[in-house]
């Protein structure tokens, strides 16, 4: 039984074997599977890896391609500005948060490039391998990190005044990229992976502490200057001691403790359940009908000939024109990429900066140049008439004359050629006709669903025609349960927040203590944001059956509201194509009856 992300936020098994794997299914039961499953089946890492809602699976990989581009560029770029801080520059959470991003969408590309071809060819692909284990791993962590990085960062880091591009990319854009990833593309994200996130942020806090009890320090020490210019320096610690971040600092523990593990907590729950909402509303409408017969693979027989299995391959061509999308959507991206990068270069650079310059503008030209300039996909081909033709028969030159005499020999090995390739021939028909099976069902089981919509439809308006508006209105014993369980939910965390917030006052009153503003900011918006979800999942977790109560958790009426309101919201999309086929249908209907009017009236004379 599927189990819901609030019933056990870390419970979830990913395979039905989790259990039966031992350490590896305790780690997948604590939220760190690395599986498609069970969104997907294990055979259907290529769906999602390789398709979208949005766009063909052509262009969906060309579009990781482009991503995995540009993030790449950005982690580079950001390395070699800062490049004389040697190994001090990989100590920073920021840092690390970005060459993750950039090697998981690498990873992402690479998947898509692999399922691919068996997409476009509708096979049956083999169980995930371990690329796509990796992948799923990595995208699990690097979607929440990089918000957790951008809300850390502007909260507590952020000095004020104008940012440098690249703190502004760091620190917001690329979340917002890597949400646009996730939105586009169909790769899970669910409570079964949430534990990622929370073993990073443990490696990390280990890490901090490492840093400050080995005496690591900084490059170029710490210091506290002043908003005056004119005012000194103040060096804040030995260069062997300073922090890595100011705000948190291994000298004061008890406010790092709280700090990592206790305010951090907080934040990464608030982030992650943000992305399980926004993936499950992305999963509810979509409904996969691009998939078409790949979307249920048929299993295999367990002994398979080996001329039987068909290997699906790119043709030359397909992998041409493939590259080429890939060209012309990078370089749009890359040629102007390349030349901002070079105009960053100071012009009293030393030597290699200036050539580093040279070549930034060089390559960005070049590929803008590329991407201006037309291309061709093709092979030239002869044109053979009928006067040709005659004329090199002739000369001896002909199609008859080309191929010598065969022996006896040579004649016997084409015709048992020959029959294998009508053996495999009628294979391939026969796996064509399968094919067109599964189409087929699939399309009259989509057709059906859609007959069952439109008599839903008809009825309900049938029924507002009928008793009013009232019948499309929640019925007030519901309407009175939802709206009390959002203010016991709601209201308790919006009751704490002003608890803490006259705590605060009080304590400055009676004993003039000052919590630092940014800590009481953080803390009280955080408990008005529980608020607002506490309430949401209070009135979506109520029972709308006007006969039963529900459950005290209410995740099970949570999963089904929910699915619910996506239902509604898809249909209330479409309720313009619903009109036009009931048009066609009542057509139809007045068509039927007026035939089988005239077929009785001419049975009667």
């Amino acid at each position: 039984m599927e189990l819901s992300c609030f019933q056990i936020p870390f419970a979830f098994v990913s395979s039905p074997q989790a259990h039966l794997m031992g350490p590896l299914g305790k780690a997948r039961d604590m939220g760190l599977s690395s599986s498609v499953c069970p969104e997907w089946s294990s055979q259907q890492w290529p769906q999602a890896f390789a398709t979208s809602p949005w766009t063909r699976p052509l262009l969906t990989v060309s579009f990781r391609a482009l991503w995995a581009a540009i993030f790449t560029a950005h982690v580079l770029w950001n390395w070699w500005v800062r490049r004389d801080d040697g190994a001090y520059h990989f100590i920073f959470l920021t840092v690390q948060a970005s060459w993750i991003e950039a090697v998981d969408l690498i990873l992402q590309w690479v998947v898509a490039m692999l399922g691919f071809p068996y997409v476009q060819n509708h096979m049956v692909a083999p169980a995930e391998p371990w690329l796509v284990r990796i992948s799923m791993a990595l995208n699990s962590l690097s979607q929440p990190l990089s918000m957790t990085v951008a809300v850390l960062f502007w909260v507590l880091i952020y000095p004020g005044g104008e940012l440098p591009y690249m703190d502004v990319f760091l620190h917001g854009i690329n979340a917002g990229l890597l949400l646009i990833n996730l939105i586009f593309t169909r790769i899970p994200f669910s409570c079964a992976r949430v534990g990622w996130l929370f073993l990073y942020q443990i490696i990390y806090v280990g890490w901090t502490y490492v840093h400050y009890a080995l005496r690591i320090g900084m490059a170029g020490g710490c210091w506290s200057c002043p908003r005056d210019e004119t005012a000194q320096c103040v060096e804040l610690y030995p260069q062997d001691e300073c922090p890595i971040y100011a705000t948190f600092d291994w000298h004061h523990p008890l406010a790092a403790a709280r700090l990592g593990f206790g305010l951090a907590s907080v934040l990464i729950i608030l982030v992650q359940a943000l992305y399980v909402g926004l993936v499950s509303c992305r999963d509810a409408h979509d409904k996969k009908i691009d998939l078409g017969a790949s979307e249920t693979p048929r299993e295999l027989p367990e002994f398979v000939p080996l001329d039987h299995l068909v290997v699906p391959r790119m043709t030359p061509t397909d992998f041409a024109s493939f590259l080429l999308t890939i060209e012309d959507v990078a370089c749009l991206f890359v040629g102007p990429c390349l030349v901002a990068s070079a105009m960053s270069v100071r012009g009293n650079a030393r030597r290699p900066g200036r050539w580093l310059r040279r070549l930034l503008m060089a390559s960005g030209g070049l590929c803008l140049a590329l991407q201006a300039a037309p291309s061709f996909t093709g092979v030239a081909q002869l044109s053979r008439t009928l006067p040709t033709q005659r004329y090199a028969a002739s000369k001896g030159f002909g199609d008859s004359e080309a191929a010598p005499e065969k022996n006896a020999k040579e004649a016997g090995s084409e015709k048992k050629t020959s029959i294998m390739k009508n053996k495999k021939s009628s294979k391939t028909k026969a796996l064509t006709k399968q094919r067109l099976s599964d189409l087929r069902d699939k399309t009259l089981a989509l057709r059906q669903k859609r007959e069952e919509e439109l008599d839903e439809y008809e009825i309900g308006k049938a029924m507002i025609a009928k008793y009013g508006r009232e019948v499309a209105v929640m019925p007030p014993p519901v309407a009175e349960r939802v709206a009390k369980r959002g203010m016991v939910i709601g209201g308790s965390f919006y009751a704490t927040m002003l608890a803490v917030f006259g705590f605060g006052i009080v304590l400055f009153k009676t004993q003039e203590i000052i919590i630092p503003p940014t800590l009481m900011a953080f803390v009280t918006l955080a408990l008005l944001a529980l608020a607002i979800f506490g309430g949401a999942y209070g009135m979506m977790s109520a029972s709308w059956d006007p006969d039963k109560e529900g459950s005290a958790l209410g995740t099970e009426e949570f999963s089904e509201n929910m699915q619910i309101l996506g239902e509604g919201f898809r249909k209330a999309t479409l309720e313009e194509d619903y009109e036009k086929a009931l048009e066609a249908r009542n057509e139809r209907r007045k068509l039927l009856e007026a035939k089988e009017k005239k077929k009785t009236e001419l049975l009667n004379k």
